[in-house]
Order: structure tokens, then C-alpha cells, then sequence
């Protein structure tokens, strides 16, 4: 609210007329013309981007549909090969089973596989035993704690106050 008592007229006549006129957010250039919109500018690395310019202001856009080919496992694949592409890159080699066993494994619990989990692994028949391994991994417990100790980390939780004294703990 105003910091020293009352607002001028001049201002509150300004408020009326915008409520009269169906109080429209003056960032949305749908309702204003681009004339009218504020000239905030925001710091954007080392460039003074206009507010109404900068890209997380900017509407969704829907992107081309990209069709997964032989190569890939997903139209996501294909949209990273594109890029790579583009920067003059190209794919590594796909990982062994047992490589993408072992990362998946320490990535969702911080621990390796058990021998007895390989064997099921390697064994399995099912074309999607990959992501019924995921599953049942982010349901582990073992997931749960990692992760819960990750984002209390980044919380900084401690059950002391940092100090010797920790009397009330």
C-alpha cells in the first residue's frame, strides 16, 4: 500500500478508468498494444533483455513432431541427434545391458545391483524389463532415502542448531 497515506487523485483516477476497462495485465500484449506495455528490462547474462521479450515470458510453442527412427528409442533420441548433429557431433556407442544395469542402479538407489538382481536381469525375456526395472526401483526404499537425503542436503536440515550446545535437540 502507498508508504505516506493517501494516493493522489490523479493516480486513483487512473486505477478506476484500468478497472473500468477490464483491468487487463498490461504484460499481456493481447490486451495492450505493444506501445503500451511496460519497458521493464531485465539482466540476462551480459544483455538488458526487454521484459515482454525475454523467452520465458514468450507463450508455449508447440515444436515439429519428431518420428523415432530405427535408431533411437524415442522421439526425444532423435531431437538430441538433431542437435548433435547440427553442433557437428555425433552419438556414442550404446551402452552394454550390464554398463546400463550398473548406472541406472547407482543413479536411483547410490548402490550397485545385487548378483541376484543381475540374474533376473540378464534372465528376463520381456522386451521392457528396463523400465519394469525402473519402476521397481523408484519404488525401493533404497530410491527413497537417497533422494530424501539429497533434497534435506540441499535444505541444509540438520538436527542441531550448528552450534556445541544442543540442549533442545
Amino acid at each position: 500500500m502507498p508508504p505516506d497515506g493517501r494516493l493522489p487523485a490523479t493516480v486513483i483516477d487512473d486505477f478506476a478508468l484500468w478497472i473500468k476497462n477490464g483491468a487487463a495485465d498490461p504484460r499481456d500484449s493481447e490486451s495492450l498494444p505493444a506501445s503500451k506495455l511496460p519497458a521493464k528490462t531485465l539482466e540476462h547474462g551480459l544483455a538488458k533483455v526487454a521484459a515482454r521479450d525475454h523467452w520465458a515470458f514468450q507463450p508455449l510453442a508447440t515444436q515439429g513432431t519428431v518420428v523415432a527412427s530405427k535408431l533411437s528409442a524415442s522421439a526425444n533420441d532423435e531431437h538430441v541427434a538433431a542437435h548433435l548433429s547440427a553442433a557437428g557431433l555425433r552419438r556414442s556407442a550404446p551402452a552394454s545391458a550390464s554398463t546400463l544395469l550398473r548406472r541406472l542402479h547407482y543413479d536411483l538407489t547410490g548402490l550397485p545391483p545385487s548378483p541376484e538382481l543381475i540374474r533376473q536381469f540378464f534372465n528376463s525375456t520381456s522386451d521392457v524389463a528396463y523400465q519394469q526395472l525402473v519402476y521397481r526401483l523408484r519404488a525401493s526404499d533404497e530410491f527413497g532415502r537417497l533422494w530424501g537425503r539429497h533434497w534435506l542436503d540441499l535444505a541444509r536440515y540438520a538436527d542441531s542448531n550448528g552450534s556445541d550446545f544442543n540442549v533442545f535437540f
